[in-house]
């Protein structure tokens, strides 16, 4: 083929393909974009049909001119480039200044919760972001065909979050939030049973964007696991560093994307402790309340605590206020502790989580090891994340094993070189016993061990 020169009407094709095939690449990104993003781009779909127009409008020129045999003069290129210049650095801009800038207008789809204070056999709350502000509600009722009931979920706000009370236990509830289809979750039976939940911690943390979409959605391992095993388990926790900084729109848009996977967070409660992460650069813990609203106590933190089947749930938040660390709880948390635990001093096991493991909080392992060992107040383990590795011992000279699992999609751990670096913790809890098991998302088991009631 040395020294063949394509013909004059090969060369036409060929300029005429490539010139409406780059406007066929525009209209499918474009296309792809708003499929991904939905409404968060809709501020920005004028400025790209006009930029479509002007291409078009440019291309035809070329195509005239290519069929015509029209030589393109130099005063004729001179709008060519600098369009081409134009575009290329509207683009270029957009991405660096706008597209951050779009998720803080994320949308998410609806995910589930309990509220401090809200008993799981009787009440949960239903959540939802919009990317502009609405007024809407919740239907709900038993009836998936006759949503009868109603529950306001925020006036002229973007975060929705709709609390339904007075639901009677061990039954299927059926709701629907506008514009989605109808979801539904059950509540929990009185009294103690057996039950299986999961829990996993730091959520792709430290990814930026375009690296966390090549990482692992840990909920789509839970849920695969799950479904091959039978066991769909009655609800999730997370304990937190689930974006890099509070303000990091595309981290949390990740994570709703992620939790929503096969309706998860909208068919189950997600309980959530937040980490130093998210919290970082949100002193006032404004958007983290706007995501999930735990109500703040004096020290400005989020620790609460529920009960389910016979299990008492304490969820811990030991930051100092305005900070994204800390080394000893407030007094306002350990006073409030020490009463929870007090308080509950019948449950069959009392289960303790948290983000930060104790060990480089000289404090908050003081004050653990102090009060699992007062009688009555019978702590059973503690579940933690925030260091990338999987560890489990005694908690100082206790018998209480410390679980810190902080493998939920991070790849920055010691676990690259393995097959799999993403785990979560499976917890069986029986009305005699309590199995924790962690769990490669790929099935591996990584350990295993049992607490008699």
């Amino acid at each position: 083929m040395r020294g063949w020169k394509p013909s004059a009407k090969t060369r036409k094709a060929a300029a005429l393909l490539f010139t409406w095939g780059s406007l066929a690449l525009l209209l499918s990104a474009g296309i792809m974009l708003l499929q991904v993003y939905e409404e968060d781009i809709t501020p920005y779909v004028g400025s790209y049909v006009v930029a479509v127009i002007g291409t078009a409008t440019l291309f035809a020129f070329l195509t005239w001119a290519i069929l015509k045999d029209k030589k393109i003069t130099t005063a004729d290129r001179v709008p060519l480039v600098l369009w081409t210049v134009i575009t290329l650095a509207g683009g270029m801009v957009g991405t660096i200044v706008a597209g951050p800038k779009l998720y803080e207008y994320i949308s998410t789809s609806p995910y589930i919760t309990w509220i401090d204070g809200q008993d799981p056999s009787s009440a949960i709350t239903v959540n939802w972001i919009t990317s502009y502000p609405t007024t809407e509600y919740v239907s709900y009722g038993t009836n998936r065909w006759s949503l009868a009931q109603v529950a306001p979920a925020g006036v002229n706000t973007r975060f929705h979050h709709a609390k339904l009370f007075s639901l009677s236990a061990d039954t299927t509830y059926y709701y629907q939030v506008p514009g989605f289809p109808v979801k539904q979750f059950r509540t929990a039976p009185t009294g103690a049973f057996n039950f299986t939940f999961y829990a996993w911690s730091d959520h792709r943390t430290n990814s930026d964007f375009v690296m966390s979409c090549f990482q692992p959605n840990v909920v789509e391992g839970i849920a695969s696991y799950a479904a091959r095993k039978g066991v769909p388990g009655a609800f999730t926790i997370c304990t937190g560093d689930i974006t890099s900084t509070s303000n990091d729109y595309q981290g949390w848009d990740v994570f709703f994307d992620d939790i929503a996977y096969q309706d998860w967070t909208a068919n189950k409660s997600l309980q959530l402790i937040y980490g130093n992460h998210e919290r970082n650069g949100d002193p006032e813990k404004i958007i983290v309340k706007n995501m999930f609203p735990y109500p703040q106590k004096a020290d400005t933190n989020f620790f609460y605590s529920f009960n389910y089947g016979g299990a008492h749930f304490i969820m811990l938040d030991p930051y100092d206020t305005g900070h994204s660390w800390a080394s000893d709880f407030s007094a306002e948390q350990l006073a409030w502790l020490e009463s929870d635990l007090a308080a509950n001093t019948d449950a069959n096991f009392t289960l303790i989580f948290m983000h930060p493991p104790p060990w480089s909080l000289s404090g908050v392992r003081t004050e653990l090891a102090r009060l699992v060992n007062v009688e009555g107040y019978n702590i059973d383990t503690i579940f933690c994340g925030h260091d990338h590795v999987f560890d489990r011992r005694n908690l100082s000279t206790t018998t209480i094993q410390v679980l810190t699992l902080g493998l939920g999609g991070n790849p920055n751990n010691e676990y690259q070189d393995y097959d799999c670096d993403t785990a979560f913790a499976r917890f069986d809890v029986t009305t005699t016993a309590l199995t924790v098991t962690s769990i490669f998302i790929n099935g591996t088991i990584l350990d295993t061990f049992t607490i008699p009631a």
